[in-house]
């Protein structure tokens, strides 16, 4: 049985969760969907017919609604370490590349919450919800993608092992090669990293998301 403390944090992350829907004017079966639940899954949590969730889709529930996930677990002095893409802008057939922030030579690095601008859907991407395009921002991913090449992200594709992903983790985001899950933590390798490890553990906490790169333009 749940303690009435930990009753009591549920209730929150359900008010937040419902406020989240509400902005962006979707419902809990779409929430639920983008997260990769079945279809009913947050309508049953915020009804409090289902268990408490685990790590894992907590994770994947905060960044289905496109928010940090100290947003939606932490108090209310906790701030978010990086902002949220702001994907859902762009026109019919476009979809938003996104840029880092200088300075540029870590593997992991701020990126600006707003696009740069809205680039032709590729194809690889026409039929992807949610689909963006991220500006490759220096040698750490080489020899795989190069700096100033485009690369195309679905949020809904499989990630497998040795699949290249885009990776938004609380201290930064980049371009990295997925290892696999290891108890409370995501591996992650950097093909050319420049002043750290060749591989990377980040706990789940720290995941904000790791997507697809299904395709790339130079």
């Amino acid at each position: 049985m749940a303690t009435d403390e930990s009753a009591g944090t549920l209730d929150v992350v359900r008010q937040r969760v419902r406020a989240r829907l509400a902005a962006l004017r979707i419902s809990a079966r779409e929430a639920s969907r983008r997260a990769g639940f079945n279809v009913g899954y947050v309508g049953d949590f915020l009804e409090g017919r289902s268990k408490s969730p685990e790590t894992d889709r907590i994770v994947r529930l905060a960044d289905a609604l496109e928010m940090p996930l100290s947003a939606l677990i932490g108090g209310e002095e906790e701030k978010a370490a990086i902002a949220p893409l702001k994907v859902e802008l762009s026109a019919p057939g476009h979809i938003p590349l996104f840029a880092a922030k200088p300075p540029t030579t870590r593997a992991f690095v701020d990126f600006r919450a707003d696009p740069i601008e809205q680039i032709e859907t590729p194809p690889v991407l026409r039929d992807v919800k949610g689909g963006y395009a991220v500006e490759v921002f220096n040698s750490c991913s080489e020899p795989r993608y190069f700096p100033g090449e485009t690369v195309y992200v679905s949020p809904t594709a499989a990630v497998r092992p040795g699949d290249f992903v885009f990776v938004r983790l609380a201290t930064g985001s980049g371009i990295a090669r997925f290892v696999g899950e290891e108890g409370d933590g995501v591996r992650f390798e950097i093909l050319n990293p420049v002043d750290e490890d060749v591989s990377t553990l980040a706990q789940n906490k720290d995941v904000r998301s790791y997507h697809r790169i299904v395709g790339s333009a130079g």
